[in-house]
């Protein structure tokens, strides 16, 4: 809420409706309510941001954001899903080069893993694929593998 008061009012309310037009010596050249409805929309949300910034907790316990990625409260399961996917890409690629196979990992698109192999290996890479990202890292819930496999992107899915 409070960063659509700051974005929405300070933007485009405050800057664009109320100081442009003051410093160019123009009137308002919308609403004068809305004008200044926005700028003290712009002023309270200001205000609590600043305080929220001594708040113990940090500024999402002020209000001032509940999205992990800008609240100051450490996420433990913030980038688990990134960490994942390396810590299962990594064993991968140690285990096709330690197997000496001929397979090759060649894209990953968030959490899938694309690879081009010969065809008397499959079997052997989906078995070690499954293992290693269903192993990379101990949590309390399991983590369950699917996969496709088809000529193109289309098929495969």
């Amino acid at each position: 809420i409070m960063v659509f008061f700051v974005l929405t009012a300070g933007l485009s309310g405050t800057f664009s409706n109320f100081l442009i037009p003051l410093q160019i010596g123009a009137r308002d050249m919308a609403s004068g309510f809305m004008n200044m409805l926005s700028y003290w929309f712009f002023f309270a949300s200001s205000v609590v941001m600043f305080i929220s910034l001594f708040i113990e907790t940090g500024p999402a316990a002020g209000g001032w954001t509940v999205y992990p990625p800008l609240s100051a409260l450490p996420q433990a399961i913030q980038g688990s899903a990134a960490e994942l996917i390396k810590i299962a890409m990594i064993d991968i690629q140690k285990n096709i080069e330690n197997d000496k196979l001929n397979s090759k990992m060649i894209l990953q698109i968030h959490d899938e893993l694309l690879f081009e192999y010969p065809l008397d290996e499959e079997e052997h890479l989906i078995l070690m694929v499954k293992k290693s990202m269903e192993n990379a890292m101990s949590l309390n819930v399991p983590i369950i593998v699917d996969y496709g496999f088809g000529k193109d992107w289309f098929e495969a899915h």
